[in-house]
């Protein structure tokens, strides 16, 4: 009985582990920081100084709302277009990291 109860769970494990493994080709979209990096990274930065000197300057050191925030990525050049999505996601990290350098 006990080899089976071993047997029973072994298979119950590998099932369970076979299931996790990359049986999905759903990708979970990046999020604001990542979306950050890649289209607005090359003019900001949000460390809270301008050491780096970016030619948009740090957004950390402001103050602004979230529908500003929207507003004036709304405007910013990037290479393509961002989705309602992406624009939320970047307007929520900055706003985040603007909040955290208080």
């Amino acid at each position: 009985m006990r080899g089976l109860c071993s047997c029973a769970a072994a298979t119950v494990a590998a099932a369970v582990a076979l299931a996790g493994c990359g049986g999905s080709s759903v990708q979970r979209p990046p999020g604001g920081a990542a979306l950050f990096s890649q289209n607005c990274s090359k003019c900001h930065s949000l460390i809270g100084n301008e050491s780096l000197h970016r030619e948009g300057g740090d957004l950390a050191g402001y103050e602004l709302s979230p529908t500003v925030l929207a507003q004036f990525s709304r405007e910013m050049p990037v290479r393509r277009p961002l989705r309602a999505d992406q624009l939320t996601a970047i307007v929520a990290y900055v706003y985040a990291a603007e909040r955290a350098a208080r």
